[in-house]
């Protein structure tokens, strides 16, 4: 081998040895060559975190797996060159989830509340031969078909239907004509007629003659053994343990009222009442225009209200203004960490207002509304519930128990988990519902 055969062999390797190693000091930071543009651009990534979590992933077609940290639950797909990618994530007997979502240079494009739904439940039969059904801390209460309530099964509680209650309280209010009925679920056999007790205590301990109706029951916010009444023209606080009763508030009518952490809103047909129930101050803020309103509180003091034109207000107390969210609103319903608001219209569209900044795998700016149905009567919701662990609405449409994901990026991955159904509960992981008589449930 001559000299000049040397020395072109020795500047092939070392081009080679060059290439190689600039190659690999630029994958080592993330850089690859974008043959598209001939352009060396840094790479991205995708986070994915699924439930189930053993779940197949799928890019474009092929199987990928990623990493993930000590801490992490997901799956980190690294060293992506920046494009569009197909992502399916896949387990059998459950529905796929699929999306296709734009990965960028040198960032991270995050789906974190991916859920897959089974196709086929599995449920437990909980009863049968029942027309409604309440969840409380202690059990059930069914509505038999002779409409009667039995809790858990077992007791028949006096009255006709539940108008206080929930998962978290062992206290239910039930109603038989014009008489209210408390219960402690602890000893179920034995009812308190709160109607007779609240119109007793009220002459004897107020002075204040004569049988007044109830309008409204409400769980006291932070005694447990406190009930708020509201009747025709006041609202009171009865303590069912002590036997005590305080009237909160007078005014000529009462139309509404709710529990906002530890205050009252009170609506009277002219004014917002607010009543602090730790330091007694009541304040009034006037609000003009509406005669009738559903209001919808949190526990954090916003206010919102529905009026009978079917539109949504949020109510600024400082400045003593309100600003029309939107109109058409069938209901709506704020999410858990009350910074967004789930919206129905009457023309069956559902959207997401978001009522501050928020931050998930997508950042929202205050006001942001974000469509998860369209317009349509097919679409028409007859309720709407939040599934915080999962970023997740679940309603009743049409009939059918359907649950959406709320990432409205390359649309929705949506699904009707279970048809025919005409009620359903939620109490932590478990689903309850009732379908043809039968009350079942499944785990979420």
């Amino acid at each position: 081998m001559n000299l000049k055969t040397r020395r072109l062999l020795f500047l092939f390797f070392a081009a080679v040895f060059i290439i190689v190693s600039a190659y690999l000091v630029l994958t080592a930071q993330g850089m690859v060559l974008d043959l598209k543009h001939l352009q060396i651009v840094k790479t991205g990534g995708l986070f994915l975190k699924h439930s189930p979590a053993d779940a197949e992933i799928r890019l474009n077609g092929k199987k990928t797996s990623g990493s993930s940290g000590l801490f992490e639950t997901g799956s980190l797909i690294r060293n992506l060159s920046p494009g569009e990618y197909e992502i399916e994530v896949s387990k059998p007997g459950f529905r796929p989830w699929r999306k296709t979502l734009s990965v960028k240079s040198g960032l991270i494009t995050s789906v974190s509340q991916i859920k897959l739904w089974p196709v086929t439940p599995e449920t437990e039969k909980i009863n049968e031969k029942t027309e409604n059904f309440y969840l409380t801390e202690k059990g059930l209460i069914f509505r038999d078909e002779e409409n009667k309530l039995l809790f858990n099964n077992e007791v028949i509680l006096r009255g006709n239907d539940i108008l206080l209650g929930g998962p978290n309280s062992k206290f239910v209010v039930t109603k038989d004509n014009n008489n209210f009925f408390l219960f402690d679920l602890d000893d179920p056999s034995s009812a308190t007629n709160l109607s007779q007790l609240f119109n007793s205590l009220k002459q004897r301990q107020l002075l204040l003659q004569g049988v007044v109706p109830i309008k409204k029951v409400l769980f006291h916010p932070f005694t447990p053994q406190k009930i708020l009444i509201s009747t025709q023209n006041s609202l009171y606080a009865l303590d069912f343990k002590k036997l005590s009763l305080e009237r909160l508030a007078f005014s000529e009518k009462i139309d509404d009222f709710a529990v906002s952490g530890s205050e009252v809103v009170l609506w009277d047909g002219e004014n917002l009442n607010v009543i602090n129930l730790l330091l007694k101050i009541r304040s009034s803020y006037p609000l003009v225009g509406p005669k009738n309103l559903n209001l919808i509180v949190g526990r954090g003091g916003r206010i919102i209200f529905l009026n009978e034109s079917y539109k949504l207000y949020l109510y600024n107390r400082n400045a003593a203004t309100s600003t029309l969210l939107d109109d058409g609103v069938f209901t709506a319903v704020l999410s858990p960490e009350e910074k967004r608001l789930a919206i129905a219209k009457t023309d069956g569209s559902l959207q997401v207002l978001y009522l501050d900044d928020y931050q998930s795998d997508i950042e929202y700016k205050v006001f942001t509304k974000n469509i998860i149905l369209p317009a349509g009567d097919e679409n028409k919701l007859e309720n709407v519930t939040w599934l915080p662990k999962t970023n997740h609405f679940i309603g009743l449409r049409g009939g059918n128990l359907w649950v959406t994901e709320l990432d409205t990026r390359d649309g929705l991955n949506a699904e009707d988990i279970a048809e025919d159904v005409a009620n359903y509960a939620i109490s932590g992981n478990d689903l309850y519902f009732l379908k043809a008589g039968e009350v079942l449930k499944t785990s979420l």
